[in-house]
């Protein structure tokens, strides 16, 4: 966290697959069982079901969701012009994200520290992202800015369908409530 350029350097060089999920396990687990704790806290009996379940789905759900982001990252860069190796981003990934979902989950204070973290986190994300595919700030940041978009945009059309299905089906209820549909 504090020379993230000197760090990222030197562990490119031990990029490794499963050294990364492990790590990503370990900081999932860890940031599991502090939300585990805080809902607890809360409601002790739906606390204990989520003590066991919310690590466990963290653990599985982090990882797989870890590995389909840095595979858009990856395609994403390489389009750019980036020469680099899926599993350096993966694992890279892995030294800075498991501190940042710790922090994140700490009961009370982890939605503010998550949030001022993960905007460090892109800052982070943007500083491997060039010194695994050798690109620019620009292009490292369109890395990550392009899947942001084009995320944002699918939710906006998929809200505007829904909100329009709804819309339509209130006016149709509205339409045969009146009897104009009968004439």
């Amino acid at each position: 966290f504090m020379e993230p350029k000197t760090t990222f350097a030197a562990e490119k060089k031990n990029a490794d697959l499963m050294g990364g999920v492990k790590k990503l396990a370990i900081g999932f687990l860890i940031a599991g069982i502090l939300s585990g704790l805080a809902a607890f806290v809360v409601n002790p009996i739906a606390g204990i079901i989520a003590l066991i379940m919310v690590p466990i789905m963290m653990v599985i759900g982090g990882i797989i969701a870890t590995f389909i982001f840095v595979g858009i990252l990856h395609v994403v860069a390489q389009v750019l012009g980036g020469k680099g190796e899926y599993s350096q981003l993966f694992y890279l990934d892995s030294v800075y994200y498991p501190p940042i979902a710790i922090a994140g989950s700490i009961p009370f204070i982890g939605v503010f520290l998550g949030a001022v973290l993960g905007l460090y986190g892109l800052y982070l994300l943007t500083l491997a992202i060039k010194e695994v595919y050798g690109l620019s700030t620009g292009k490292a940041v369109m890395t990550w800015i392009i899947p942001g978009v084009v995320i944002v945009v699918l939710m906006l059309v998929l809200f505007a369908a829904i909100f329009a299905t709804v819309l339509g089906a209130a006016g149709l209820g509205a339409l045969g409530a009146s009897g104009a549909l009968n004439k």
